[in-house]
């Protein structure tokens, strides 16, 4: 069927697609990898609404809500309570009167790289997360938003 110029020819395209595979793969880490490193970026999306809807309740109620549960239950507020992949609750709680810590678990490190990425939403530095449990400490100005 191929004489034996067609065979070199169809063997060196399909190294060269083997090669390409691989080095996407290389490059850009598998397809699980690739879908934890989504999923941890759902995940930072919850936790910034999560930390909107805090400041937006504080404004309203001049003070943190007690809970995610309580946040909630507040008509209008929209929000994902839980991790997108395990289904685990995202950890809030009041540290001080002003402030609040929102903790969730990683499968992924986030990077510097992940500021400057052009594919993807750039992600805050405020987010940037290792793996595993990682925490994040915010504040609301009551004082500001009380007047």
């Amino acid at each position: 069927m191929f004489g034996s110029g067609g065979r070199i020819m169809l063997t060196a395209a399909t190294a060269a697609v083997g090669v390409a595979v691989i080095a996407a793969i290389v490059l850009l880490g598998s397809p699980a990898t690739e879908r934890q490193r989504r999923l941890d970026a759902a995940r930072v999306e919850d936790l910034e609404a999560i930390e909107q809807l805090v400041t937006s309740f504080a404004s309203l109620h001049k003070a943190l809500p007690h809970d995610l549960d309580s946040l909630a239950r507040e008509p209008g507020y929209p929000l994902m309570l839980h991790d997108p992949d395990s289904g685990a609750p995202y950890e809030y709680e009041t540290l001080k009167v002003d402030s609040y810590r929102l903790c969730a678990i990683f499968k992924t490190r986030s990077s510097d790289d992940a500021l400057r990425n052009t594919y993807r939403r750039p992600l805050s530095s405020t987010w940037l997360h290792g793996v595993g449990r990682q925490c994040f400490d915010r504040s609301v100005d009551l004082a500001r938003i009380s007047r």
